[in-house]
């Protein structure tokens, strides 16, 4: 929830926080990119600590480094200091995610955890339904500053919870980690995410983006012909050989691409075009985001009857034709059409993220959930990162085009899906 809250409340407060330092929109884009950076190129060897160190254990830490990065960011006298502030954020999202997910994946019986999961869907969409408003109402009242601040007694208020309510887990037989490997599959992850990230600024074959990608593919094929056949490699190439983890964690990152490229185009769309205060943007944007709270459940209630596969499939149909009406209608749509429209794309996501996750864990032992769920989520950030690259790429073209790229994204997905096996949940969600 900390994380979501953050990520929603801090998309709307962009053009604000550029207010208060001299800096161009280029730079800006570095708020955006140093979280994710953050995120996602730490997310698989934080799932390997997990398992080796305690997930519980680790997910304090998380939450007390996501309060201190939070309170460094408000207090940042300097641009400098706030993108490394972000930076440090995104580890700590990290860490919460992926120590979230793997506490969730041992606890429960594949039974049972469905429901957990719908429950933490449930948490996730009014985490991210308060964000833009609590975000918007923030800067209306004080100033941009505020949005990390709120972080620092809900992160108090987490520690204390975690440490009272959540029991201690760990891989007893879980194997040494290799901190050079470590060092090494960090490395590349950033210089990816990086490379995704500023390849528009820099020029597609600038030879920034030329001497950056050759360098990222040799040492991704440094660590593969290194470390793929070790038995204790972080990344665990044997699990892509399990039923559904491939092509259900791939469909997540396509729900990703279009839920974060949405995001950006939408809260840029809002204010720059509509000429929207933060505080409406955040109250439009909270349609979205209050799709979450109220479909968790749902998309949980339906899997038990069609099966992931099925729900998986609706989502993205649901996404594209989300995506249709936006592209003809969002130019002459109004303020209540447009919310109706951010609430199905959020009920849509719902439907995409939740089975694709119970999905890709399903056949992953409780030893290997903690690798497992850093995996599925650092390969989910790649796709939020790339549907963010592809979009401002696009943006000079209109809101038109970002639209129709994002309806073949949703296509991709649906076909995608086909890959996952249907087999129905024989759960009772009853209370």
């Amino acid at each position: 929830m900390l994380a979501c809250i953050d990520v929603m409340a801090v998309s709307v407060a962009l053009n604000n926080i550029l207010s208060s330092f001299p800096h161009s929109s280029t730079e800006l884009e570095w708020l955006l990119s140093s979280y994710m950076i953050g995120t996602a190129a730490f997310l698989i060897t934080i799932g390997r600590l997990a398992d080796h160190f305690g997930r519980r254990r680790l997910l304090l830490i998380g939450v007390i480094l996501f309060g201190l990065s939070s309170a460094f960011a408000g207090f940042s006298p300097y641009f400098f200091i706030l993108i490394v502030s972000r930076f440090f954020q995104g580890i700590a999202s990290a860490i919460l995610m992926t120590t979230v997910i793997s506490i969730i994946t041992h606890s429960y019986s594949p039974e049972a955890r469905v429901r957990a999961l719908a429950i933490w869907g449930l948490a996730l969409g009014v985490a991210m339904a308060l964000g833009p408003l609590a975000g918007g109402l923030l800067l209306h009242i004080t100033n941009w500053r505020f949005i990390f601040f709120i972080n620092i007694p809900l992160c108090i208020y987490a520690y204390l919870m975690i440490f009272r309510v959540v029991p201690e887990s760990q891989n007893p037989n879980a194997l040494p980690i290799d901190w050079y490997e470590a060092l090494l599959l960090n490395f590349i992850f950033i210089g990816w995410i990086v490379l995704l990230s500023e390849m528009t600024n820099w020029g597609w074959l600038s030879h920034s983006s030329i001497l950056l990608f050759l360098c990222c593919a040799t040492l991704s094929l440094l660590y593969y012909k290194k470390f793929a056949q070790k038995p204790a490699a972080i990344i665990n190439f044997s699990l892509f050989q399990l039923p559904n983890f491939l092509s259900a964690t791939l469909s997540g990152a396509l729900s990703y691409f279009t839920m974060y490229a949405w995001l950006y185009i939408y809260n840029l769309y809002l204010q720059q075009q509509l000429h929207l205060s933060a505080l409406r943007t955040g109250i439009w944007m909270a349609f979205f985001s209050l799709a979450f709270a109220l479909c968790s459940r749902l998309s949980a209630k339906i899997m038990t009857i069609f099966g992931n596969r099925r729900t998986l499939q609706l989502g993205f149909c649901l996404m594209f034709c989300v995506f249709i009406l936006l592209g003809f209608f969002t130019s002459r749509a109004n303020l209540i059409e447009l919310g109706f429209l951010f609430f199905m794309l959020g009920t849509a996501i719902v439907f995409a993220n939740t089975p694709s996750i119970n999905s890709a864990l399903q056949y992953v032992s409780k030893e290997k959930a903690g690798t497992a769920s850093g995996i599925v989520f650092t390969i989910r950030w790649l796709g939020g990162a790339i549907g963010v690259t592809v979009v401002a790429l696009e943006q000079p073209f209109g809101i038109q085009i970002c639209c129709w790229t994002l309806c073949l994204i949703s296509l991709l997905g649906f076909l995608c899906s086909f890959g996952v096996k249907n087999a129905q949940e024989n759960i009772s969600l009853e209370r």
